[in-house]
């Protein structure tokens, strides 16, 4: 699947509808209420703009860091498609146990 493909997806799965447009896809954005622009491998709108990467950050509650990590790994919302103001679930697994000693904890890291 290629890029475009992807965010598109991404988009759709976030639970924006998306309607042709001049020159790609479109659709009211939920949070800004701007018009919400998808075309190539890019998204825009007042919230923000970039690729399936800052898509996922800014719809999903997300760091740029932790997106990323999804996006690498194929991840999808999942459950009720919608907008996260702040993520509270963590999707990708821990490295070690929060409770781990030092020497623990940057075995995990490097390892990674």
């Amino acid at each position: 699947m290629g890029d475009e493909a992807r965010l598109v997806e991404l988009v759709e799965a976030f639970g924006i509808p998306l309607r042709p447009g001049d020159g790609g896809l479109v659709a009211n954005c939920p949070r800004c209420g701007d018009p919400l622009a998808v075309d190539d491998e890019s998204w825009a709108c007042g919230c923000g703009s970039g690729g399936s990467v800052e898509l996922v950050a800014v719809f999903g509650g997300l760091s740029m860091r932790h997106a990323a990590e999804l996006v690498r790994s194929g991840w999808r919302p999942d459950g009720p498609p919608g907008l996260v103001a702040k993520s509270t679930v963590r999707p990708l697994p821990l490295l070690c146990d929060p409770e781990a000693d030092d020497e623990a904890v940057i075995d995990a890291v490097l390892a990674h």
